[in-house]
């Protein structure tokens, strides 16, 4: 009974530091505004707006379905105040760690580790997985960039998977005549892995993770593996029927593959120095960037890529050398790399690279991390293993605690992207917008030029040309939008500006053109401004309708 109660004790006091350590190193973050996509999915997105319907937040994205339906109900609590979103995100991974924490506990308590002088250790160890797991400045990505609650809601529901089917299996093979109450956890287990997986589409990986767990610390007793883990093989199923029935953004990589096979090949040797990268910030998270420039890899010949891949390579054999002696390390790796299979494999996604992609991971680097430290030193000092570890995760706050300051606001996030990746467009096009926001068009115009120069296509230059009119530059603006034009004679806003300052300069028979193209493709032109030119021409070709997104009115 004493040795229950101090159990229970030490439990509770190991979720209590989770969630004030949690909680003080992300404190900074709750008002950090809506940053990079969050604009798009969550303040621009009118799919949220009404929590009533189920069936419009469906059809937005059935693969997210989950994850979009607790941004519904953020809204529907207080609307866009980013504070409820930000403790919403805050807790969710509070709870992945605390998730993590019991998972080790039960993998302690599994036959491969039962003798093992780590299960002496087990809650302390635990703890210390957990908190590397929730202090890693790298899941800040996940956690204060609001959006991407998506991808640490996914992990959420994983590892409770995961933990529910550890459960079970312990239930079962404990008890001489197994009571019922392992089936419930499975079953449960099974439930939470399809709520999972209308969470996020990289959670299309548990089945093989539960699957590697059984034959790690289970073994293949009595058929174990065809008994208890197939049947999760099922849900392998319900992601590419989601994606099929869906506008998905995977949805649209996978015809990417289909169409372009280069592509994914292209994409999965880029892979290879992807992970050599995540390695290199997993032990050193450094020099973070919410926009990394990657350039794309052709050949397997490319020395890089031999280097990652032979790396990759010895990587797997010593997790392989390592499964009869070391079973919690191999696990460990085997983690890593199949939690990144979605996106680290040959689907061509748009971004080869993004920090948020190592949330799930994260539990494979804290598990290796502890498990090296305490095997190849702490076994024989325990002190040892304190004194490395904790200066570890506490360095790990500071560094996280300084990171949420970088996601404080746009311009604060895409300034420290730009500096970062001085030969990247996409950080200058999205630093210009914040201070075009901030009305800094001085500055917008260095930034907006930078995106220009490093890739001349339509978006950037008709933010140009934007800047251009906004500081009166008119024929400056006039001159790009012309070329824009000339490159891409359907984009609807340059025509649509341009019939506005030929107006403004009496230039009526550029203007009437400028217009007759808009209409002539289809797009809605304001019939005030149809009023004004009316005079300068007899009649208008269509009848014209309302134009309701326009730069200039």
């Amino acid at each position: 009974m004493k040795t229950e109660f101090f159990r229970k004790w030490h439990n509770f006091l190991a979720v209590a530091i989770i969630a004030l350590l949690g909680i003080t190193i992300y404190s900074n973050s709750l008002s950090a505004q809506f940053t990079f996509d969050d604009t798009v999915f969550i303040r621009d997105n009118a799919y949220i707006r009404d929590i009533r319907n189920l069936s419009n937040l469906w059809n937005f994205s059935p693969p997210r379905f989950i994850s979009f339906l607790t941004f519904a109900i953020n809204y529907h609590f207080s609307q866009l105040q980013v504070f409820g979103f930000h403790a919403v995100n805050i807790l969710i991974h509070l709870g992945s760690a605390v998730l993590v924490f019991w998972f080790m506990l039960l993998t302690f308590s599994s036959p491969a580790l039962k003798g093992d002088n780590m299960e002496k250790y087990s809650r302390p160890l635990a703890l210390l997985v957990a908190l590397v797991f929730l202090t890693h400045p790298l899941q800040t990505e996940s956690v204060t960039y609001i959006y991407q609650r998506v991808t640490s809601l996914a992990g959420f529901f994983y590892i409770l998977s995961l933990s529910l089917y550890a459960k079970s299996r312990l239930l079962r093979l404990n008890s001489p005549s197994p009571p019922t109450g392992w089936i419930w956890f499975y079953l449960s287990s099974l439930v939470i892995g399809v709520v999972a997986m209308f969470t996020k589409e990289n959670t299309a990986t548990l089945p093989l993770m539960i699957i590697l767990y059984e034959a790690c610390f289970f073994g293949n007793k009595n058929h174990s593996l065809r008994k208890y883990a197939a049947p999760f093989l099922f849900l392998l199923l319900i992601i590419p029927i989601a994606l099929f029935f869906s506008h998905a953004m995977w949805k649209v990589d996978i015809q990417r593959l289909v169409s372009h096979p280069v592509a994914g090949w292209r994409y999965f040797l880029t892979q290879s120095r992807v992970m050599l990268t995540y390695m290199r910030l997993l032990f050193f998270p450094l020099n973070q960037n919410v926009d990394y420039d990657y350039s794309m890899s052709r050949t397997l010949l490319e020395m890089p890529v031999l280097i990652s891949s032979l790396a990759i390579l010895v990587t797997i054999f010593m997790a392989v050398k390592a499964f009869s002696r070391y079973r919690l390390i191999s696990f460990a790796i085997f983690w890593f790399f199949i939690s990144l299979l979605t996106e680290s494999s040959i689907i061509p996604i748009a971004d080869v690279i993004f920090e948020h992609r190592l949330y799930l991971p994260m539990v494979g680097y804290a598990i290796f991390l502890i498990g090296i430290i305490y095997y190849f030193i702490g076994q024989k000092n325990h002190r040892m293993l304190l004194i490395i570890l904790l200066p570890l995760i506490a360095g790990y706050s500071l560094l996280t605690y300084k990171r949420n300051f970088v996601w404080q606001n746009e311009l604060t996030l895409w300034s420290d992207a730009a500096r970062k990746s001085p030969n990247k467009a996409r950080p200058f096009y999205n630093l210009g917008n914040a201070y075009a926001d901030n009305g800094n068009n001085q500055e917008a115009e260095k930034a907006f030029l930078r995106a220009y120069q490093l890739n001349p296509d339509i978006e950037n230059a008709n933010n140009l040309a934007a800047i251009y009119a906004d500081q009166d530059r008119v024929d400056e603006a006039i001159s790009m939008w012309k070329a824009i034009v000339r490159q891409s004679p359907g984009f609807v806003t340059a025509h649509f500006n341009l019939s506005v300052f030929y107006y403004k300069q009496g230039k009526y028979d550029l203007a009437i053109r400028h217009c007759d193209k808009l209409i002539e493709l289809g797009n809605m032109v304001d019939p005030n401004f149809l009023k004004l030119l009316q005079p300068y021409r007899k009649k208008w070709p269509t009848t014209p309708r309302l134009q309701r997104n326009r730069l200039y009115p």
